[in-house]
């Protein structure tokens, strides 16, 4: 087993056909451009491997609106979009990169944290 780190947003990802690539609180970066990041991610996976990404959602949400707007005023100084990207919105993108069987799980309920899956079709 091998990790690979890469900045999505300028570089190519190797074309090693993972099994498993995995992004955790770095799409929210992507929001303006997602599509092309996850074209990158399925050009990398085998068929039938998975993408799991890891973020906070609204939909679903346990944490309060003054929490959710706290993290949008903290996401937007950084200047970013929003640190929130819901679940239909990636699947969406995700479908139109030839992904499919999706699977939603909260990685921390507490914290309105939420992953997705998907698996390369």
């Amino acid at each position: 087993m091998k990790g690979v780190a890469v900045d999505m947003r300028e570089e190519e990802l190797p074309l090693l056909d993972f099994d498993l690539i995995f992004a955790s609180h770095v799409l929210y970066a992507c929001r303006g451009n997602l599509k092309p990041v996850l074209e990158k991610v399925a050009r990398s996976l085998r068929s039938g491997g998975w993408f799991c990404a890891n973020h906070y959602a609204k939909t679903g949400s346990p944490m309060s609106t003054q929490t959710i707007a706290s993290l949008e005023v903290i996401t937007t100084f950084a200047g970013y979009f929003s640190h929130f990207i819901e679940p239909d919105i990636l699947e969406r993108k995700l479908k139109e990169c030839g992904f499919g069987n999706f699977r939603r799980t909260w990685s921390d309920s507490g914290k309105g944290i939420m992953l997705v899956s998907a698996q390369k079709i």
